[in-house]
Order: structure tokens, then sequence, then C-alpha cells
């Protein structure tokens, strides 16, 4: 049976002013604000609005910080293909949330599929602090209902 070899890409999409801003918030020094995208069949998978698919290091995201090998899966391209279409309705643009519902757990839901694996915990982690965060989940839900009426 063949396999083929998933990679999870770690983006930091903060600068240094915002990942301290949120370190003191949530207190707790954090490494960075990250995206995140599975790399699989020579294409790179992510959710960006909708469930995106490019060519690898070809996204506005820049260059990775890590990058991990997840495993080996033996999960054919339309075997995955069908799966992102399952997931379609629940990774769309109206369904993003900057802390429940993102790249991330976009990664971590494929990567499951995929290998069975979740993505690093500290990339979870920082989403996970900020929704025990009454400050931010309020400064989140301000930018989801300016978000919300541009549509």
């Amino acid at each position: 049976m063949e396999t083929n070899k998933v990679i999870l890409r770690v983006y930091d999409i903060g600068n240094e002013a915002i990942t301290k801003t949120i370190s003191l918030m949530i207190g707790k020094e954090i490494k960075g604000i990250f995206h995140t995208s599975v790399e699989i069949f020579g294409s790179e998978y992510y959710f960006q609005n909708k469930i995106t698919m490019s060519l690898p290091n070809k996204t506005t995201f820049g260059n990775p910080v890590r990058i991990h090998t997840l495993g080996e899966t033996s999960v054919t391209r339309e075997m995955l293909e069908e799966y992102l279409e399952i997931l379609e309705h629940k990774y769309n643009s109206s369904s993003y949330h900057l802390i429940h519902n993102n790249c991330n757990n976009f990664t971590d839901t494929v990567c499951l599929f995929l290998v069975e694996k979740n993505i690093p915990e500290y990339i979870l982690e920082v989403q996970e602090l900020a929704a025990e965060n009454e400050m931010i989940c309020g400064m989140v839900a301000l930018m989801n209902r300016e978000r919300d009426s541009k549509f």
C-alpha cells in the first residue's frame, strides 16, 4: 500500500508587539501567533475564509518558522478531497472564528484524519488561553461583529 508523508507547516503571523501584548493579557509568555497548514500530495492545504490549496511555500504567510513531519498516511488524494468537501460546512467564511474555529482547528482536524495525530500543543495553547480571557474574547467579539457587518 502506497503512503504519503504528512507535513505540518507553522507560520508566525504575529509581530513582536502583538505577541507581547497577548502574552501580558493572558499572563503567560507565548512563542508566537500561529497559522498552520498541512502539506501532502505536493500541495499545501489551509483554512483562510475557505479551505484553500496552494503549492508549498507559495502562500501569503511567508516562510514557516517550524516544519513538523507528522507521519505517513495511506489516505489517497481522492479520499482527502472527499473529506475536505465534507468539512466545507464547518470551515467557511461565515463559520470562521479567531479563537474557536480557525486555521489551526482545521489543520488539527485534517491531521487527525490523515495520521490520527493532533498538531503540537504549543500551537493550540495560544487560542485556548485566549478563550479563557474575557478581554480577548470581548475584542474578538467586536472584530467578528465588524467582519459580519461587511457581508
